[in-house]
């Protein structure tokens, strides 16, 4: 799956995201290797998320 069909998904349901919502990182078109969703994450969030491939 890549970053462009979970948009493509959520814009065929009719939903929107808002200016400070969406993908953050990568390539729309590149292979998911994992998701991270998070409400406001701190940097070490981040770092954690990235060293485990997500």
């Amino acid at each position: 799956m890549r970053a462009s069909d979970i948009l493509a998904f959520w814009t065929a349901q009719g939903l929107e995201l808002a200016a400070h919502e969406g993908f953050r990182f990568g390539a729309p078109e590149g292979e998911l290797t994992g998701v991270l969703v998070c409400w406001l994450p701190t940097r070490d969030a981040i770092e954690a998320a990235r060293r485990q491939g997500v």
